[in-house]
């Protein structure tokens, strides 16, 4: 018997393949900054496999992906079907051909109904032949019909994961990874084909986003340092620091507050629980200095104080659930020297040293700091419980054959944490103000919304080229 409310699970799934269905229904739709074209969302599906270019390979003679294949072959003059890198071939031909003319959206989508990946009927497909329908409005009407997943496009964003706990115990009510798969087509009569396609797929339906996807929290990290602060004495509920907008006391490169960045103002003079509701970066950067030996130019003891609360929260060890998980990566002179050295093993102890500026980049969830949505979820619901870490689990209890309990699975405390009545309710008020106050980063999504929440947003930046990865933690 597991943990796993069924029901949960289930709204979650549907509720996050919703989510991300509007959210590319919205890029489909408008043009600007965020929109997508035609060619761009044809490109995504044919790097992301969903248009296969291995089937398109073994396709029959008097089709749209067969006269495709032959195309290829005419204009890349060492082509084969048979060559390693021929699937590698054809997805550089398809993708330039439509960037370049020489393919269309039109003959793509029908090659996707060829191959069964979208749906059509007879009428639909003689529309979209006699070009009665463009190619991406033929795509949004069946994105709107639910025919078509937001998986299916390859776009960002296009997948994600959600982790639902209990806080007063360590019961997981609902795992979730979009997007999935179906395990019926893998037992029994194992069926090869639909195994090959989860592989070839960029989406990577097979990896378990909860437990082992991990990506920096940004913003969602910045409860702790704010309690670090409050529990050392550096900080008051009541301290307010001034947002100057670029903190230059580490030294360069200067970091600089989110809201300087964007547009050159700054948060003015916050509390911590203020700090939270706008997500201050300026005010954590100026907490790490403090909390260091600022008299001397250094953070030194500012890195040592913040690992010792994120152990507390359950951020340097792996949550304990009954299946594969990977170790968190927690910001820290040793992990920044393994890390630099995993990719340059020749790397110098300039190269590897702790700075300042590291330090100040740590407080606010960023520098290596690494960490899956179930360790993440972990930490939130230490915090919300007023600081009892406790060790996760699916199982709740084995049965013998008659029915009667093998086992029952006990309840596991790995540390307790105590934390000052008067500094919790900083943290939490700051994390109601997210998500209710009239400046909260998140207050337009929890309008009207019949239970009481405490929230964080963060944001964290991988690859320049896409958009950043998006963090929600809340409690309720």
């Amino acid at each position: 018997y597991l943990t796993i409310d069924s029901k949960l699970q289930e709204v979650v799934y549907t509720t996050l393949e919703e989510s991300l269905r509007e959210v590319l229904l919205s890029r489909l739709r408008s043009g600007g900054k965020y929109g997508v074209s035609t060619v761009e969302l044809f490109t995504s599906m044919v790097n992301c496999n969903h248009i296969s270019s291995s089937k398109m390979l073994t396709a029959q003679e008097g089709t749209v992906q067969y006269d495709l294949v032959e195309r290829c072959a005419a204009t890349w003059s060492d082509f084969s079907r048979e060559n390693e890198d021929a699937v590698e071939i054809l997805q550089i031909y398809l993708t330039d051909g439509l960037a370049g003319g020489n393919v269309s959206a039109q003959e793509l989508l029908l090659c996707m109904m060829e191959q069964e990946r979208i749906p059509a009927t007879p009428e639909e497909k003689a529309k979209v032949q006699s070009g009665a329908i463009a190619p991406s409005t033929f795509v949004i009407q069946k994105l709107e019909s639910g025919e078509m997943s937001p998986s299916d496009t390859g776009l960002d964003p296009s997948t994600g994961s959600v982790v639902v706990s209990e806080v007063d115990s360590g019961q997981v009510l609902a795992l979730v990874t979009y997007p999935s798969y179906d395990n019926n087509e893998l037992v029994n009569t194992f069926n090869n084909s639909y195994y090959n396609s989860l592989l070839e797929d960029m989406n990577t339906p097979l990896v378990n986003r909860p437990l082992k996807q991990k990506k920096a929290p940004g913003s969602t990290f910045k409860m702790i340092p704010a309690l670090a602060g409050l529990e050392t004495g550096i900080i008051t509920p009541n301290t307010t620091i001034r947002d100057q907008g670029i903190f230059r006391d580490a030294g360069t490169p200067y970091a600089r507050c989110w809201i300087y960045s964007n547009g050159g103002g700054t948060h003015g003079a916050v509390n911590v629980s203020h700090a939270l509701e706008v997500s201050c970066n300026y005010f954590f950067y100026e907490l790490g200095y403090r909390m260091g030996n600022a008299e001397e130019g250094t953070t030194e003891q500012a890195i040592t104080t913040l690992n010792e609360y994120m152990a507390a929260f359950g951020l340097n060890s792996v949550t304990g659930i009954e299946l594969e998980e990977y170790s968190p990566t927690m910001a820290s002179p040793y992990y920044k020297e393994r890390t630099i050295k995993t990719y340059n093993p020749d790397a110098t102890t300039s190269q590897t040293r702790w700075t300042d500026g590291d330090t100040i980049r740590a407080f606010i969830g960023q520098s290596v700091n690494s960490y899956t949505p179930a360790q993440m979820n972990r930490y939130i619901a230490t915090l919300a419980n007023g600081g009892t870490l406790y060790q996760y689990h699916l199982v709740n209890m084995v049965t013998n054959p008659d029915g009667s309990i093998y086992e029952k699975k006990e309840e596991v405390v790995e540390n307790i944490l105590e934390l000052q009545p008067e500094n919790l309710e900083a943290v939490y008020e700051g994390m109601y103000l997210v998500a209710n106050g009239s400046k909260g980063t998140l207050r337009s999504a929890f309008t009207d919304l019949e239970v009481k929440v405490g929230a964080k947003s963060g944001t964290a930046q991988e690859d320049l080229s896409r958009s950043s990865h998006t963090w929600l933690v809340c409690m309720a």
